[in-house]
């Protein structure tokens, strides 16, 4: 019987034991939830207030390049404050929940953050110091942040762990990102809102056409004259926004909404229309062919995109401008534009081109004057020709491209607009191109399609093709000649007047190419 008892005793001991084992466990894994999920709650603020830090630093960063940038005429600094930078960086850290370690907010010294600047594929390429004229790294376009937060455990520490450090690395980049502007669907579009009659028209002058085709839809701010045309095919609707029928040399052709142009053996496909004139007012250029100009004091003003904006010279242009900030982030080839004097005689320029595409140059060939090309020049893949003047193609089965083909690739990291251009020819006939060697002459209406002499745009030849977007923001392309196999000849044509005269010519609208660059500043983490 004491035996038993014995024995419930050490049973009962053996218990209250294990019991108080048990409660220490307990009490250890809650001691660890309670610490471990303080942990991450700090180390989330951490990495917000790193993400948020991050993004400001840069933006900074931009700010001050730019404004560095628009204060000696485009060209971007080789030194930045980097003390400024840190300070925004802190600032925006310490708002976020980041203590600060020196007692005063918002300067250059807090030890729980750290800031680095960083390349375009994430390298690390020197510390953010507290300088005010810090050399520049080459290819800077990320800055990456670092926070801590060092905070007391509550359990942990009875096992020696009285405090613990959460921290969050972070990184910011500038990019470019590239989105379609609009979904329009025009082959050609004309913008001369001044050509608003049938004397002095935006002219698709239909004029012995055969076998035109417009395989997508024609857009006319003005007035639209036809002429004696033959089996033109469209498949895409024509609108005219003034007037539409027959002017005093084009016959006695008209539109109408049912047969579009009489006579010939003319059709619409495919269920598109001619949309008769609404009284709606000028669009003039589209979206796509307008750029935010920035000023000295920071802001923007929008304007027609033109020849001058590609000028790689004192003074510099626009795009120009976007080209060297995004050279200096490392986001586009350090050759990329070239400057070329127009003709001294016609070919002089095209020789020119010749020399610098047969050592390799591939980009933007920005031309200052008149660009003639004779017959039997070569193709030149892989570039844009941006002319401050007349263009003039005198060659046969002559291909032109844009920097967006060839080697450089239509992903480079710089403007959607002038990698997707063929041609840009500048030229105006009401007086000249600002900034221009060349100026022509006068009257607004020498910027009209009436009279084919009064071009600034010429493909008179066989079988030509320009793989990317043609462009004359002042005045007239002439198209004659034909395309002789039938190819497409461009992917959109945005132009003030169109004189059209010519065989087998076939415009083509590609999506693909109407797309507009943003700057942008992104976490990638």
């Amino acid at each position: 019987m004491n035996t038993m008892r014995t024995y419930r005793r050490a049973q009962s001991g053996q218990v209250i034991v294990l019991m108080a084992l048990f409660m220490v466990g307990l009490i250890g894994f809650t001691a660890l939830a309670v610490d471990v999920g303080r942990f991450y709650s700090q180390r989330r603020m951490s990495q917000n207030a790193s993400d948020m830090a991050a993004l400001a630093g840069i933006y900074q960063f931009a700010n001050l390049i730019y404004a560095a940038a628009d204060a000696n005429g485009g060209v971007p600094p080789t030194n930045i404050d980097s003390a400024a930078v840190l300070r925004q960086i802190n600032k925006i850290a310490e708002q976020n929940g980041i203590p600060d370690t020196d007692g005063t907010n918002a300067n250059e010294i807090n030890g729980n953050v750290q800031a680095w600047w960083v390349n375009s594929t994430g390298q690390i390429l020197g510390v953010i110091e507290n300088n005010p004229v810090q050399p520049i790294y080459t290819g800077t376009a990320a800055i990456k942040v670092r926070t801590q937060v060092l905070f007391q455990t509550f359990f942990a520490g009875l096992i020696g762990l009285r405090e613990l450090t959460a921290e969050a690395p972070s990184t910011a980049t500038i990019n470019v990102r590239y989105e379609h502007y609009d979904d329009n669907t025009t082959s050609i579009f004309t913008a001369g809102a001044e050509c608003d009659n049938l004397t002095n028209r935006i002219a698709h002058h239909y004029a012995d056409t055969n076998s035109a085709k417009f395989l997508s839809g024609v857009y006319v701010d003005g007035s639209l004259a036809v002429g004696s045309v033959n089996a033109s095919d469209f498949y895409g609707n024509v609108e005219a926004r003034v007037i539409a029928g027959t002017g005093p040399i084009d016959g006695p052709y008209t539109m109408t909404t049912g047969n579009p142009l009489a006579g010939g053996g003319n059709k619409f496909n495919n269920g598109a229309v001619y949309i008769p004139p609404s009284g709606k007012s000028s669009p003039g250029i589209p979206q796509w062919a307008r750029i935010a100009v920035r000023q000295p004091d920071g802001t923007s003003v929008i304007e027609k995109l033109e020849a001058r904006h590609f000028r790689p010279a004192t003074p510099i242009g626009e795009m120009y401008r976007r080209y060297l900030l995004l050279r200096m982030f490392g986001l586009a080839p350090q050759e990329f534009y070239f400057y070329i004097p127009g003709d001294i005689t016609p070919g002089t320029a095209a020789n020119a081109i010749n020399t610098l595409y047969n050592q390799g140059k591939r980009g933007i060939f920005y031309v200052e004057g008149d660009l003639t090309i004779p017959a039997g020049t070569q193709d030149w893949e892989g570039v844009t020709l941006i002319i401050n003047g007349r263009f003039n193609n005198l060659d046969a089965n002559h291909d032109f491209w844009s920097a967006g083909n060839g080697p450089s690739g239509r992903n480079l990291k710089i403007s959607g607009l002038a990698m997707n251009i063929s041609i840009l020819a500048g030229g105006d006939l009401a007086g000249g191109t600002p900034g221009s060697v060349a100026a022509y002459g006068v009257g607004t209406e020498r910027r009209c399609g009436t009279d084919p002499n009064n071009w600034i745009f010429r493909a008179e030849n066989n079988n030509t093709q320009y793989h990317g977007i043609t462009y004359v923001p002042w005045g007239q392309i002439y198209f004659s000649g034909n395309t002789s196999g039938g190819s497409n000849f461009s992917e959109g044509v945005i132009t003030y007047s169109v004189y059209l005269n010519g065989n087998s010519w076939q415009f083509l609208f590609n999506p693909d190419v109407w797309v507009q660059p943003f700057p942008s500043t992104e976490l990638i983490n």
